[in-house]
């Protein structure tokens, strides 16, 4: 979990009354520890990308709630629990949309959305049911990036965060979010925060 997703999981947890647990440093050094530790300490929840629980056995966690995030979630499915693909981003502060699992699909979609959301061709125009387009949203707590005027413009249109994720929406409302962006991704700086 990053400084940025913290705040994210924190709020969304204490909507849900998810038993959330800051997870000692000698347990991060294997996932067999890791799982040990949320089992003892009695936690009805958790945070996981999809590829975390395709290969770890999480069904005897106890949890009443499994909230997959940061990648496609598409076939994946925790019996015995209420499974959540969630959709967030660093700009937005918070989780975006949510789409309830209740059985394996694929591609699994990220839900309506929480805030208003829209997918949009090249030329700006909204695209039809089916179509692919770039994931947008309406944020009104983001202003822009600190000292980046050109990121911040080519990022806001109109008060519209462009996520640079290609998304369809589906009749139903629900859109799916494939594991591709139509932006290149490119890594400028890496900072590491260790907390002792």
């Amino acid at each position: 979990m990053d400084f940025v997703s913290t705040p994210i999981i924190l709020m969304y947890s204490l909507f849900y009354t998810i038993t959330l647990a800051v997870v000692p440093a000698q347990y991060k050094k294997s996932d067999d520890l890791l799982l040990s530790y949320m089992k003892e300490v009695g936690t009805t929840g958790g945070y996981f990308s999809p590829s975390f629980v395709r290969t770890h056995d999480v069904t005897d966690l106890g949890w009443s709630r499994v909230n997959l995030s940061s990648e496609p979630a598409d076939g994946l499915m925790v019996k015995g629990t209420r499974n959540y693909n969630l959709y967030a981003s660093t700009e937005s502060g918070r989780i975006i949309s949510a789409y309830r699992i209740t059985e394996p699909v694929s591609p699994t979609p990220i839900g309506p959305g929480f805030l208003q959301m829209k997918i949009i061709r090249e030329d700006g125009s909204e695209t039809a049911d089916g179509e692919t387009g770039e994931v947008c949203y309406l944020q009104p707590y983001f202003r822009g990036y600190q000292h980046l005027p050109e990121k911040t413009a080519e990022t806001i249109h109109d008060g519209w965060v462009h996520s640079g994720d290609s998304g369809k929406r589906l009749k139903d409302g629900n859109i799916i979010a494939p594991a591709d962006w139509l932006k290149p991704l490119k890594l400028t700086a890496l900072s590491l925060i260790r907390m002792r």
